[in-house]
């Protein structure tokens, strides 16, 4: 029977008591006449309205769907991982989860909806996180359009829902203009989605971080970056010119958001107010960002005088202490090569560090020698690493008992403000700048 099934797996108690649920519904029908209409349950669309929409037993943890209120003005569904039990008096450690270009849940073919699965690399990554306790969030910011599981292929791009790609926008194609849109869409997401964390009740505030793969990782670099906001509401506003934009890119992206909708808040005054992640961490990440963070080459721009707009991770503030941010990156990849040692993002986060006496570094990129794109799914080491960045921050006895509070001093209780200096932190490094893995 194996060999000649084609349907879709069943591989969770949940899915199977949904079937039972449906098998006696219509046993239901068929006994008393009801019609089948008023037998089954209306289908509630998660990006309809807010709120739990279905949930479902995981070993010690509970997932449901939720609604997450997008920053772009409309919902998205996500996946929520909740611990079972109660809940710690300082609450639970929580952290986002963001997928990349191929989707979070797995395709059932072209046409068809995506999931209820997650793909392999997530539920990798949840069941990790979900057995450390940890509260997961995973927005899907592709499931605007239940078809649209993934962005590579032509036979799901056909479905790709505004605001990736909008009325007017000509036909849809996978250019640098649709990467920007996507780029900004999905930051703004990730931030409701962060707040949402934020506001959990059964939720350590204190205790976040963000892991991205591919796109995700990128989405995940702006997140942990310092002015997050401020790049935010620059990048999709083009009735102003940056700092330090040229006049060839601010025509080109007056070109790619020339429909995008008006948003309905501020996103520097929104993200201004978001927690302080503890670590991020980013695999193959695009690390050019569309420009989104800018690209102010430390050669001819003084970080000094720009601060704002050289890429780092953030400070500490509010009570908040530093992000750590880590990267992670094949050999055999290109997506990534802006945070190697002569890209970009590298030379700038460098700078950033010399000019405010940042020690010990912060920003933690790491080059696996042999591997390609897919390094979460071809390295063991990365999601082990991802584990073990968990248990350091959210669980070791030493960031237990406030000492991270000697962080470097920060400037302005926004996202935006420079770091003016640093004192030694009590912390151990799991990796060094830019190096190659030992064999």
């Amino acid at each position: 029977m194996a060999n000649g099934w084609i349907g879709p797996r069943i591989t969770t108690p949940w899915e199977w008591q949904m079937i039972l649920v449906q098998a006696m519904l219509m046993l239901l029908v068929r006994i008393l006449g009801v019609p089948a209409t008023a037998a089954v349950p209306p289908v509630v669309e998660p990006f309809a309205q807010a709120g739990h929409v279905a949930g479902s037993p995981m070993g010690a943890s509970v997932r449901q769907t939720i609604s997450v209120d997008s920053w772009v003005g409309d919902f998205i569904p996500a996946v929520l991982s909740v611990p079972a039990g109660p809940v710690p008096e300082q609450g639970f450690p929580a952290c986002l989860v963001l997928h990349g270009s191929g989707g979070l849940l797995r395709e059932n073919g072209p046409g068809t909806p995506c999931g209820p699965q997650l793909e392999g690399n997530f539920e990798a990554l949840l069941q990790m996180f979900e057995s450390l306790g940890v509260v997961v969030l995973a927005p899907n910011s592709f499931a605007r359009d239940p078809l649209f599981c993934e962005d590579n292929d032509e036979d799901y791009f056909g479905f790709v829902p505004p605001p990736f790609h909008n009325p007017g926008d000509g036909t849809p194609q996978r250019d640098d203009a649709y990467s920007a849109r996507r780029l900004q869409t999905r930051v703004l997401d990730a931030g409701a989605a962060l707040r949402q964390l934020q506001e959990m009740p059964s939720v350590d505030p204190h205790r976040l971080c963000v892991v991205g793969t591919s796109n995700g990782g990128s989405v995940a670099l702006v997140l942990a970056a310092n002015a997050t906001g401020r790049h935010a509401s620059q990048f999709a506003n083009i009735a102003v010119q940056r700092p330090l934009e040229s006049a060839s890119h601010y025509l080109e992206r007056q070109l790619a958001f020339a429909n995008y909708p008006l948003l309905p808040a501020d996103p520097e005054a929104l993200f201004d107010t978001l927690p302080v992640l503890k670590f991020g961490h980013a695999i193959s990440p695009g690390c050019f960002l569309r420009r989104m963070i800018p690209t102010a080459d430390p050669d001819s721009v003084s970080v000094i005088d720009w601060p704002r707009d050289f890429f780092h991770p953030e400070a500490a503030r509010d009570g908040y202490v530093a992000t750590e941010l880590h990267v992670d990156m094949g050999s055999q990849d290109e997506v990534p090569d802006h945070c190697r040692i002569d890209g970009i993002r590298h030379r700038q986060a460098s700078a950033y560090q010399d000019a405010f006496g940042i020690n010990p570094a912060r920003w933690l990129p790491l080059e696996h020698p042999g591997f390609g794109h897919d390094l979460l799914g071809d390295n063991p080491a990365i999601l082990e690493k991802t584990r073990a960045l968990t248990i350091h921050h959210f669980f070791e006895s030493i960031f237990s008992d406030g000492l991270e509070s000697s962080a470097e001093p920060f400037a302005s209780k926004t996202r935006s403000g420079p770091v003016t200096g640093a004192a030694p932190v009590r912390r151990a490094r799991l990796s060094s700048p830019v190096r190659h893995e030992e064999p």
